[in-house]
């Protein structure tokens, strides 16, 4: 009975060896270079990066980026897992073998009772070499076992790491894209602040203009009224002293020089002053227009007397103006 049971074991062990060579063997197999992903750590990424002022495009781009790694991360570690449940698979066919085998040696052990001393020997000799196969096969079985276990490790380790690295590193992405958000926003505030200082200055100067132009219309008016004064320039020596040094006659020299140097301005704003004619075409002042021109001739005169070293002692008075206008309407 107890030799029963050890060959039964022999042979459960012979299948199983059987299976996981084949399992083994296979192009499918799994090995630790397929899913070794320990090349994916954050060594590399641990290794801190200069700090580096980014837009928030480009820190969404990282985020992005990131994302796509931890896909890539989680597709390595589906793939360990499929490696992993095939493994298993292998395991439990192989198990399934050993089962049959057991049967089948069972069978064998009852057909032994009833063969010849001949048969008897083949069948020892059979048994031999399915002991040898089931411990060859109980080796690989073993050897499977612990690569599934290490698959499985290396599994566990490497969905660790990528979660942590891509946490890690969509935590320091979001914390950028913050930043990005918020220097956005410092700086539309301060493009706002400037703009209504812009506009604050651009109608102080609207203003400031309107005031220049204001002021530079005031110096044209009065430009054009001094361009428009009259005033002879007297020429040097337009006199000729006696020996009392009293003025004795004109300096018929410089008489011409003198009319050269002066000509009448006219008065813009004067010309616009309406002025009667009686029927016979004869121009017609008002008191006011005769006192205003008799003005204006006697100011001219005296700054031509001062020019000559006499006195401007020329008057405008009512008596004068009365002369005047007699000799204007008794005149031909």
């Amino acid at each position: 009975m107890e030799e029963k049971k050890i060959v039964k074991k022999l042979a459960t062990a012979t299948l199983v060896s059987g299976a996981m060579l084949l399992a083994v063997n296979k192009p499918s197999t799994v090995h630790a270079a397929d899913v070794d992903v320990k090349n994916n750590t954050n060594e590399a990424q641990s290794q801190k990066q200069p700090e580096q002022v980014v837009t928030k495009d480009q820190a969404q781009k990282d985020v992005n980026k990131a994302q796509s790694e931890r896909d890539n991360a989680k597709s390595q570690a589906d793939e360990a897992q499929k490696n992993v449940d095939k493994a298993n698979q292998d395991v439990t066919s192989a198990q399934k073998q050993v089962e049959e085998a057991t049967k089948a040696n069972n069978s064998a052990k009852e057909i032994q009772k009833e063969a010849t001393p001949e048969h008897i020997n083949e069948v020892k000799a059979n048994i031999v070499q399915q002991e040898q196969e089931v411990a060859n096969k109980a080796k690989a079985q073993e050897a499977a076992q612990k690569e599934a276990n290490k698959q499985s490790s290396n599994l566990a380790d490497a969905q660790k790491k990528a979660v942590q690295n891509a946490n890690a590193q969509k935590d320091q992405l979001a914390e950028q894209v913050n930043n990005a958000n918020n220097a956005v926003s410092e700086a539309t505030n301060e493009v706002n602040d400037k703009q209504s200082s812009l506009s604050q200055a651009r109608q102080q100067a609207d203003a400031a203009k309107a005031e220049l132009d204001a002021a530079q219309s005031t110096v044209n008016g009065l430009q054009t009224k001094v361009d428009s004064i009259n005033v002879i320039t007297m020429p040097k020596n337009y006199f000729l002293y006696n020996k009392y040094g009293m003025p004795d006659r004109v300096n018929t020299a410089v008489v011409d020089a003198a009319y050269n140097a002066n000509s009448y301005k006219d008065d813009q704003e004067a010309k616009k002053e309406a002025v009667a004619h009686n029927k016979d075409g004869v121009t017609q002042l008002t008191d006011a227009q005769q006192k205003e021109l008799t003005l204006w001739v006697a100011g001219i005169l005296n700054d031509v007397r001062q020019q000559v070293g006499l006195k401007p002692n020329l008057v405008v008075t009512p008596a004068s103006l009365a002369h005047t206008n007699y000799i204007a309407t008794h005149s031909t």
